[in-house]
């Protein structure tokens, strides 16, 4: 077996993913070592014994090497500190990672205080590439200070740059300075405030200050530390900032991840004992739930909501989670309760002025009278509905009641209405990146093209809908896409495709226990 090493002293030669490598050999450790120490004296005998010590651990030879750029020490009095407290082999594994920490500790200690501070904020950030910028705010510093601490980093092999981000060199670094000490409640309070804003931000519609995957597993994992700490005010901030209505976790379907952060805020109110933020994250979790097609444990949170919101007298949640109810009642069928509880959610929005709100359920009136059939009254509340938000500058819903009314259209037969605003719709939903309705309106455009019999184009339509949905965890659109899928096999006469559709939609119908699957076992039936 053999092998190429390519190495570079460039940051941005780095690559994004970790690389697990074998132990080196001796003659290429030693290589490797001249390679991270540029202009090295030493005699050929000090080199091989420290090359030695290091057991071919690549990381090992990074540090030692960017150790000896830095310092300019002669070899030997780095090889006689190895030998104060001899490392055992490292490649043996067993010691390696207390032996790379002893490492560690070496380089960290030629930093700046400052760099070391860094370092220490590094450890409450996940595991991957991050900006200057949440360092700055959690530490205070000025900018000039933290690119200065930065650079001493990565003069040590502590740090690698690509762009204007940063990364640790390696998982074991993270690990150091993760649990490298206790971090003060105000650093934990500044950086949780940061990324609470930075998330804020992303509700704005037309910000895309958080579209990076990083930034939102560092907000994840600064949730977890203040939680760790008991900053229980920040973690509140920061939990609601992710998963509210407009926050990232429901614009971009992360549907499981939304689960667990409204849990963990609804825990945080009740540990601080705010009634109405309690109230607020059982409508969050409960609008997760219905999400994923679990409407029974939907309801169940909107009516705890609910009765919290009465008891103390919160009006405007009182009619969000009316609303809500509304949503779960009209998926179980019960349409006229349904509409029950949007009129009362229209009233209270209304009374407490939040126009917002109003509209949305203005819009789901119309969708529940388009069920069952009054489309006059269905158009009147959608077009009222999507005259607030495009006059509120609500993109999202903008969007959302587009698509609604091309659903009347296509139900009305009016096929060129149906497609144009079906396409806008999904142009707002890419354009802002809400991910679950950019499914939704992709699987209606696969509806309009298998009326029209056009039905590769359909399944076309639909393939990409289902992606989405199991990209998101959409349980509820993977089956009713599924579905619709079954239904253009079985005319392109593809029965075996239809089946396999149908079965695998029967199968989420049954698990959500949906009123669909009685549908979908009429059509296996059939076959």
């Amino acid at each position: 077996m053999c092998g190429v090493l390519i190495t570079s002293r460039n940051n941005e030669d780095a690559v994004n993913d970790w690389q697990d490598l074998a132990p080196l050999p001796l003659p290429e450790t030693i290589k490797l070592l001249k390679n991270w120490w540029d202009n090295f004296e030493a005699d050929d005998a000090t080199i091989s014994s420290i090359c030695a010590m290091l057991g071919g651990v690549p990381l090992a030879i990074r540090l030692v090497g960017r150790y000896l750029k830095q310092k300019g020490v002669p070899a030997q009095e780095y090889l006689e500190w190895l030998g104060l407290d001899p490392i055992e082999t490292l490649s043996l594994g067993i010691h390696q990672e207390g032996n790379i920490q002893r490492l560690i500790e070496r380089n960290l200690s030629q930093v700046s205080v400052t760099a070391q501070k860094v370092m220490e904020v590094v450890g409450l950030l996940a595991l991957a590439p991050f900006s200057r910028e949440p360092i700055v705010a959690a530490l205070g510093y000025s900018k000039k200070q933290i690119q200065n601490a930065l650079g001493d980093l990565l003069s040590y092999g502590l740090l690698v740059q690509t762009g204007d981000r940063y990364r640790v060199s390696h998982a074991l670094i993270h690990t150091f300075a993760k649990q490298n000490r206790i971090q003060p409640p105000e650093v934990i309070d500044r950086i949780a405030t940061y990324f609470a804003n930075l998330a804020d931000e992303q509700t704005r519609f037309k910000s895309d200050s958080f579209a990076k995957e990083d930034d939102h597993l560092h907000t994840m994992a600064i949730l977890d530390q203040s939680i760790k700490y008991e900053q229980w005010e920040a973690a509140h901030s920061l939990a609601w900032a992710i998963s509210n209505q407009d926050g990232y976790l429901r614009v971009h379907g992360h549907w499981t991840e939304r689960l667990i952060v409204a849990q963990k805020g609804l825990d945080i109110a009740r540990r601080l004992e705010q009634r109405q933020n309690e109230a607020r994250f059982l409508i969050i979790l409960g609008h997760t739930y219905w999400s994923l097609g679990d409407i029974q444990k939907a309801i169940g949170n909107f009516e705890q909501a609910l009765t919290i919101s009465r008891i103390f007298g919160y009006r405007g949640d009182e009619g969000d989670a009316l609303g809500h109810l509304g949503l779960a009642h009209r998926d179980l069928g019960k349409n006229q309760q349904a509409i029950d509880y949007y009129q009362q959610a229209i009233d209270i929005s209304r009374e407490v002025r939040d126009e917002r709100q109003a509209g949305i359920w203005l819009g789901n009136l119309g969708n529940t009278y388009s069920v069952v059939g009054q489309t006059d009254l269905a158009l009147k509340y959608l077009k009222d509905a999507l005259t607030i938000a495009h006059d509120l500058g609500y993109r999202r819903n903008e969007g959302n009641w587009l698509g609604n009314l091309g659903r009347i259209f296509l139900k009305l037969g009016q096929i060129e209405q149906a497609i144009t605003h079906f396409q806008q719709a999904l142009s707002i939903a890419q354009d802002v990146n809400d991910r679950r309705n950019e499914e939704y309106w992709l699987s209606y455009l696969g509806k309009v093209y298998y009326r029209l019999g056009q039905l590769e184009q359909a399944l076309e339509y639909h393939q990409q809908a289902l992606d989405i949905g199991r990209e998101i965890g959409d349980r509820l659109g993977q089956a009713l896409v599924l579905n619709d899928m079954g239904l253009v096999y079985h005319d392109l006469t593809q029965i075996v495709e239809a089946k396999t559709c149908w079965q695998q939609a029967l199968a989420i119908f049954t698990e959500i226990k949906s009123p669909y699957a009685d549908q979908v076992r009429e059509s296996l039936g059939k076959l």
